[in-house]
């Protein structure tokens, strides 16, 4: 079985360490932390763990939360949006072969000025860095009540929303798995690419607007 999150983590581990300027100057402008699983009792049971029992991981981001795992990001993001370290929050998962690959944002009504600014200015170079082989064709979609009206709040992009300073970015990015270019060099392509991506977003300090 193809982890596409682990691998698409490899490929943008690489990007971030090769020895060109884009990638030595996000180095030096960026601490990036990685949590390649969070929920690894599905992972090893081979389960995507969508509407699990006794509770959804990704509904779990709430002052009432069931999992560990949960806490702990909670925890990290809440400390280094103190510090004021903190200014993207890149949320990855898999969807079916027919969905596209897609990003899911927090809603615009919901949603401060400056972080709704950054999103846009984040999101408007996706048609040309995610160029293929899996490729986004311009599919972003506003995740708020319209999508799950009684627990959108508690949807782990939505809570950093809440949650941090005006500036932050927190899209939710979706690749899809059993295609033909769903395959290791495809994964670690688009790690690469999407590392891109967040290189030249932060060539203009975020908290700049």
């Amino acid at each position: 079985m193809i982890n596409f999150i682990e691998l698409g983590l490899q490929g943008f581990g690489g990007m971030a360490s090769v020895d060109d300027p884009g990638a030595g100057e996000l180095r030096r402008k960026s601490l990036i932390i990685i949590v390649p699983i969070m929920d690894m009792d599905n992972v090893a049971r081979g389960s995507g763990g969508k509407s699990e029992l006794p509770h959804d991981q990704n509904r779990d981001w709430s002052d009432a939360l069931h999992f560990p795992a949960v806490a702990a990001a909670q925890e990290t993001i809440r400390e280094l949006n103190a510090r004021k370290r903190f200014h993207l929050c890149l949320d990855l998962y898999n969807c079916g072969p027919t969905d596209g690959v897609h990003f899911h944002i927090s809603p615009q009504d919901a949603v401060s000025g400056p972080r709704w600014a950054n999103t846009n200015r984040f999101l408007s170079q996706a048609g040309n860095k995610i160029c293929g082989p899996l490729k986004f064709e311009g599919d972003i979609r506003q995740t708020g009540a319209n999508y799950d009206k009684a627990n959108w709040t508690t949807i782990g992009f939505n809570w950093v929303s809440m949650n941090t300073e005006d500036h932050v970015i927190d899209p939710c990015f979706e690749i899809p798995w059993n295609m033909s270019s769903g395959d290791i060099a495809g994964y670690q392509t688009i790690g690469m690419q999407i590392g891109r991506m967040i290189e030249h977003y932060f060539r203009k300090s975020p908290e700049q607007l």
